[in-house]
């Protein structure tokens, strides 16, 4: 997966512990892409490192079943207890899972979206079985399949939507409209694409305009700074 890439987990239920909330494996960021054992099928993974760790079972809930439990419970671990429509953010390389719902009369519905920058390469959903696959079958597809994979360099952007800006790259449109860069003409893609890096460009920290915090900046409606009071911007 790209190195850009961000993951935002929406709640449409309520979660906590007892019904499967999101786990984070604080600071597991930094750790190499693992890839899959060749049984798994799918995958792929930073497989140049000599002595890399092969895993499977990265998905299941079950600890025994999980390979990649060792590699996380290097890192303390945090439960993101969240309320319906609350949204956790993480980097696309931090360990996270979900567990098992224990209960009997509750749902544990999330929405995950992810997001990076539309001229990363990505090969998500790109495997073995996707090259050799006949895309144009009526079959239902594998849960793990881009719509679209490029046979030759197993590129899948042309899966991904569009949501800003522009990109040399191919990428999808929505399916049912959503108004986003993807449905905008080329020329306007471009040009709004070229009036927000020279945005950025004129700007010399790079925060669109956004002061640098000044705490003993005095403003006219302030008081005088004070290290004990407090005040200024």
């Amino acid at each position: 997966m790209p190195d850009s890439l961000c993951g935002a987990w929406i709640a449409i239920d309520d979660a906590d512990e007892q019904n499967g909330a999101i786990w984070f494996a604080k600071g597991s960021g930094h750790e190499p892409i693992y890839p899959p054992c060749p049984e798994v099928g799918y995958g792929f993974g930073d497989k140049i490192v000599g002595d890399i760790q092969y895993v499977k079972g990265v998905s299941d809930p079950d600890d025994e079943n999980n390979t990649l439990t060792g590699v996380a419970g290097k890192y303390d671990q945090v439960l993101s207890i969240m309320k319906a429509g609350d949204v956790a953010y993480f980097n696309g390389h931090v360990l996270h899972r979900s567990k098992k719902n224990w209960t009997t009369d509750r749902y544990r519905r999330s929405f995950v979206g992810h997001y990076c920058n539309a001229r990363s390469f990505t090969q998500w959903g790109a495997d073995d079985r996707n090259y050799a696959a006949d895309q144009s079958s009526t079959e239902l597809p594998d849960v793990h399949r881009a719509p679209i994979v490029d046979q030759t360099t197993g590129m899948t952007n042309a899966s991904h939507i569009l949501a800003r800006g522009d990109t040399h790259l191919r990428f999808a449109v929505p399916r049912f409209g959503t108004p986003c860069a993807a449905l905008l003409p080329p020329e306007v893609r471009s040009a709004e694409y070229r009036k927000i890096a020279q945005m950025i460009q004129v700007q010399g920290n790079g925060l669109l305009g956004c002061a640098l915090a000044a705490p003993n900046l005095v403003d006219d409606d302030d008081e005088p700074s004070d290290p004990v009071k407090g005040g200024g911007y």
